[in-house]
C-alpha cells in the first residue's frame, strides 16, 4: 500500500511475494475422527455368521462356495453387530470397497454384509475396518489381552486385508506381527506365519520380512543345537515344526554347533508327525541344504545314505563312497562332472551362543552317578551267573554322536572274586541309527573322595557293533573291587565318561 515513503508512482513495476504458511491437519488423524462416528455415516458394515447366512434363503445372492460375502443390497439377515461405514474412507484405503460403492444404486438403503466364521473371526474383521481408518498397527489390547491369542487374529486381520486389498493395513498387520517378544511364541505361531500367509503376499518384500522373523525366532529358540537335541521339550517343539520352517532354520548360517548335529535334528524331526507328512519335494530341499563336508567323516559315509529323509542318486552316492575312502569331495565331483548342492560344500556354519548354559566344557562330559543300591544288586546278580553283568548310563550326546557308558562286573580267576570295568560305545537314538565312528578320543574313570582317577585316556577304534577296542586289553583297565569296599559318603558311587574328538 502506498505510504509517505513509498509513494504509488515508485511502486510501479514492483514485484512482492509473500508465503502463507498454513497448519494442515494429518488427514489420517481427521479421518480417524470418523472411526465409530454416525454423524456422517453413509453406509452401515453388517457383521453377520456365515451360517446364518447360508441359511437364511433370502437376498440377491446366496455366496455358495465363498468364505465371505460384501454385499451392497439391503437384505433381511440376522444381524449381531452394526458398525457406520464412510464410504470415502473405506474407498480410499480398499480399492475393493470402491469398486463396491461404484455399484451401488444412488440413493439406495446400502449396507456392507461382512460374513464370519466365528468369534474370532469377528473381532479380526472389526480391528480391520478400525486399522483401516487409523492407519496404526493394532495393537494386542485392540485383539485380546491373551498374548497366545494375538497372532492368530494378526493373521486373520491379514486375511481380511488381503480380501479387501488394503495393502496399507497389511503392512501394519505385519509390523504388529513381527513387533511381538520372541519369547511369546510356539512353533504353531511359525507355521502359521510360514503356511497361512496369502499367496499375494509370497513375492513381497513383506513375506521376506516375515520370514526374518521367523528365522530370528528359530535361531533365538533352537541356535544352540547342542541344547535342542538333550532338551526333552526343545527337542519336542523342534518336531513340532512344519516343512518350510525346517527349512528356514535349516539355510541358516547362524547355527551353533557341529554339522553332525543338524543331520540328527532333521532325522528326529522328520519321524514325528511333521516330517512324515513331508512333500518328496521338501525333503529334497532339506537334503540340498545339508553342508555333507562338515560331517564327520564316518556320518558322510554310514548312516547318511541311510537316514530316510536324505534324497539322492547314485552319482552323489558315489561322491559321498569316494569321499569316505579318502577322496576329496571337490575333487571328485570336479572329475565325474557331477552336480551337487552348493551347500554340500559350504563353509561351516558360523552361529555363536547368546549363553552358553551349560558350559561348554561340560557339554563334552558325563558324569554318571549310581546308588550303592543299585550297585549292591548288580554285585549280587554278578555272583549269581557265570556270566558278566552290566549296567548302562543314559544316552550321551556329544560332538553330533550319542554314546553311551557302562559298568561291567565280570567273575575274575579266582572263586568270589569280582573285577569291574567300565566300558563306552556309540549309541542310536530313537530314530538316528548308531555310527560305525572311525576313530573317537575319549577319557573315563571314577571319582574318590573328590578326586578323578582316570581309567583311559587313548584314541579307540570301533568294531562293527560299534563298541570300543581298547589298544590295551580290558583286562588291564579293571578295577579289583572287593566286595567290602567303603560305601561313599553321599550314597552314590560316581563315574565320568568325556568325548574329546569324533571322526
Amino acid at each position: 500500500r502506498p505510504t509517505k515513503n513509498f509513494p504509488r508512482n515508485q511502486l510501479q513495476g514492483v514485484c512482492f511475494s509473500t508465503k502463507f504458511r498454513l497448519q494442515m491437519p494429518d488427514p489420517w488423524a481427521s479421518l480417524a475422527a470418523f472411526y465409530l462416528d454416525d454423524s456422517l455415516s453413509d453406509c452401515n458394515i453388517v457383521f453377520v455368521p456365515k451360517q446364518q447366512v447360508q441359511g437364511s434363503g433370502s437376498g440377491t445372492g446366496t455366496n455358495k462356495g465363498k468364505k465371505r460375502k460384501h454385499s451392497g443390497e439391503g437384505e433381511q439377515l440376522p444381524v449381531l453387530e452394526t458398525m457406520p461405514g464412510h464410504r470415502i474412507v473405506l474407498a480410499a484405503c480398499s480399492p475393493y470397497f470402491q469398486a463396491l460403492f461404484v455399484r451401488w444404486k444412488q440413493g439406495s438403503d446400502q449396507q456392507v454384509t461382512v460374513e464370519y466364521d466365528g468369534p474370532d473371526d469377528l473381532a479380526a474383521a472389526k480391528a480391520c475396518i478400525k486399522t483401516l481408518y487409523l492407519q496404526t498397527p493394532p495393537s494386542n489390547e485392540d485383539l485380546s489381552t491373551d498374548a497366545g491369542s494375538v497372532f492368530p487374529l494378526l493373521l486373520k486381520m491379514i486375511d481380511w486385508a488381503d480380501l479387501w486389498q488394503a495393502p496399507t493395513c497389511t503392512e501394519l498387520c505385519i509390523s504388529s506381527l513381527v513387533a511381538q517378544r520372541l519369547d511369546s511364541l510356539c512353533p504353531e505361531h511359525i507355521n502359521s506365519m510360514l503356511v497361512q500367509l496369502p499367496e499375494s503376499l509370497r513375492s513381497t518384500p513383506l513375506n521376506s520380512k516375515v520370514e526374518g522373523f521367523c528365522l530370528r525366532w528359530l535361531l533365538y529358540t533352537f541356535g544352540d543345537m547342542w541344547v535342542t537335541v538333550t532338551t526333552e521339550a526343545k527337542r519336542a517343539a523342534f518336531c513340532n515344526l512344519c516343512p518350510a520352517a525346517v527349512e528356514l532354520w535349516m539355510g541358516s548360517d547362524q547355527l551353533a554347533g557341529v554339522e553332525n548335529e543338524v543331520a540328527v535334528l532333521v532325522t528326529l524331526w522328520h519321524a514325528g508327525q511333521q516330517g512324515q507328512a513331508a512333500s518328496d519335494a521338501s525333503l529334497r530341499h532339506l537334503s540340498e541344504l545339508l553342508r555333507v563336508k562338515n560331517l564327520a567323516p564316518s556320518t558322510r559315509v554310514d548312516p547318511l545314505l541311510g537316514l530316510p529323509w536324505f534324497q539322492h542318486n547314485a552319482a552323489l552316492k558315489k561322491l559321498i563312497v569316494l569321499a569316505g575312502s579318502g577322496w576329496c569331495l571337490a575333487e571328485v565331483a570336479s572329475e565325474d562332472q557331477i552336480e551337487f548342492p552348493p551347500a554340500w560344500f559350504a563353509e561351516p556354519r558360523c552361529g555363536t551362543l547368546r549363553s552358553v548354559s551349560p558350559p561348554l566344557a561340560s557339554r563334552c562330559q558325563h558324569v554318571w552317578r549310581i546308588s550303592t543300591a543299585d550297585f549292591a544288586a548288580l554285585i549280587n546278580k554278578a555272583k549269581t551267573t557265570t556270566r558278566y553283568q552290566e549296567l548302562a548310563s543314559s544316552t550321551i550326546f556329544c560332538k553330533g554322536a550319542f554314546f553311551k557308558g557302562a559298568l561291567v562286573l565280570r567273575h575274575g580267576n579266582e572263586e568270589g572274586e569280582l573285577y569291574l570295568g567300565l566300558s563306552f560305545r556309540t549309541a542310536g537314538d530313537s530314530a538316528y541309527p548308531r555310527p560305525i565312528i572311525q576313530r573317537v578320543k575319549y577319557s573315563m574313570g571314577f571319582e574318590e573322595q573328590g578326586e578323578r582317577v582316570t581309567l583311559a585316556k587313548q584314541a579307540a577304534f570301533f568294531d562293527q557293533e560299534g563298541w570300543i577296542e581298547y589298544a590295551k586289553s580290558f583286562a588291564a583297565e579293571l578295577i579289583d573291587w572287593e566286595e567290602g569296599v567303603q560305601q561313599p559318603a553321599d550314597g552314590f558311587f560316581t563315574f565320568f565318561f568325556i568325548v574329546h574328538m569324533v571322526e
